[in-house]
């Protein structure tokens, strides 16, 4: 339930929450669509949602949190170059997930939690990460590394106790979120 557009609102940005119908609907009982907030019902993958976005004819930047890593990584280079195709020179802030905590032990240990501890459907697992976050700079020319963030690195409250671990790798670099320019190609 991403409330970002509600929180943030300047006035003059518009906002695309595409997300699969049923989760559409769901959010639908709890936010109001408006002129400048659109929910759109189909999978990020469908790209019709595009020619939607593109009607605007306005700068844009992606959002793209708690989504990659449930893809596979063939859909999730698939849909970034697309984006890259259709919208050049605007950016793309993303939450990754490092591969360690998609593949063996720690990929296994991962997929329990999500089915156990967060009562995810049974489907649910992560199914892409990447090891260092210039490697999606390979899919093609026009995809520019910026910057990443580690959650780790906060000191917001809500950490509590897993602040401790934040000098440990494995721990620190689980998920993280990275900008990326998308230029013309």
């Amino acid at each position: 339930m991403d409330t970002r557009f509600h929180r943030i609102d300047n006035g003059q940005a518009h906002f695309f929450d595409v997300d699969l119908p049923e989760m559409i609907k769901f959010k639908r009982n709890f936010l109001d669509e408006n002129e400048r907030y659109h929910m759109i019902r189909q999978s990020v993958l469908d790209f019709s949602w595009i020619d939607e976005v593109e009607r605007l004819n306005r700068p844009v930047i992606f959002l793209a949190e708690g989504l990659f890593m449930y893809l596979p990584e063939k859909e999730v280079k698939s849909l970034v170059l697309e984006m890259r195709r259709n919208f050049p020179d605007t950016e793309l802030v993303c939450e990754l997930t490092n591969r360690t905590w998609v593949e063996g032990f720690w990929g296994k240990l991962t997929s329990m939690k999500l089915k156990n501890r967060m009562s995810m459907r049974e489907d649910a697992a992560f199914q892409f990460g990447v090891d260092r976050p210039e490697e999606l700079e390979t899919w093609g020319e026009g995809i520019e590394f910026l910057e990443q963030w580690f959650y780790m690195d906060s000191n917001h409250p809500k950490l509590g106790l897993m602040r401790c671990f934040r000098n440990i790798g494995i721990f620190r670099n689980a998920q993280f979120t990275v900008r990326y320019a998308l230029h013309t190609v």
